[in-house]
This record gives structure tokens, C-alpha cells and sequence, in this order.
């Protein structure tokens, strides 16, 4: 029987939420990664996303803003790190959505303005 289990994170929570729906994709079939620090195990993740089975995901999300900053890395990291992610995801069969929220910063408050439309698209017969 397959579960039809979501799971969401944001920035390290994006990446975690991204590696669950790897390790457990029968599991974690609809996924959302907000504002991903992918660049903390770029490699990493890409290969896990490349050798994974991932055919059982019904949804998966993610998205970066175009003015993402951490204490010591800026947007231009975390577009660079998310567009890889999404030039490997476009060569498969996950369907998924990638959006580039313009002027978006890295916390709480832009994230919750979003997560109503991500519920949607995971959701969305």
C-alpha cells in the first residue's frame, strides 16, 4: 500500500524534506522544500536524487527567492544551487515545480505568505 504522506521544509528543512522524499519515496509522495540550502551538500544531493527511485512522488515543490541571504552567503548561491537542482529534476519523470519568487527573502514570514498556493499544487487533482 502506498502512503500518501507530505512533508515540508525550508531552507536545511528543504534539504532534509528533499533527502526523506529520496530515501522514502513510497512514503513521502508529496514534498515541498522552500528556500533550499542545497549548496550545504550540493553533490551529495544531486546524486541522491539522480540514483533514487523516485516514482512513487505525486508532487514535488521547491522554490528560492531571489533575495535569499544567510549570514555568509547570498541569493546568487542560492539560485545557482537551486536552478542545478532543477536542470537534473527536468531529465526525469518526478513531476515537480520549481518557482523563483522574486524579491523573496530567507524567513518565516515569506515562507508562510506561500505555503497556502504549495498546499494547492501538492494537492491539486
Amino acid at each position: 500500500m502506498q502512503s500518501d504522506t507530505a512533508m515540508a521544509g525550508s531552507s536545511s528543512g528543504g534539504v532534509i524534506s528533499t533527502y526523506a522524499m529520496c530515501r522514502y519515496p513510497s512514503i513521502f509522495t508529496r514534498v515541498a522544500a522552500l528556500s533550499n540550502a542545497y549548496w550545504l551538500c550540493q553533490q551529495e544531493i544531486e546524486t541522491l536524487l539522480e540514483e533514487s527511485d523516485l516514482s512513487d512522488v505525486k508532487r514535488f515543490y521547491f522554490d528560492v527567492g531571489t533575495n535569499e541571504q544567510t549570514a555568509t552567503f547570498g541569493s546568487d548561491v542560492y539560485l545557482h544551487s537551486n536552478r542545478s537542482v532543477k536542470e537534473l529534476l527536468d531529465r526525469t519523470d518526478v513531476p515537480h515545480r520549481f518557482d523563483i519568487i522574486e524579491d523573496a527573502v530567507h524567513n518565516e514570514i515569506a515562507w508562510r505568505e506561500r505555503f497556502p498556493a504549495i498546499l494547492r499544487y501538492l494537492y491539486e487533482k
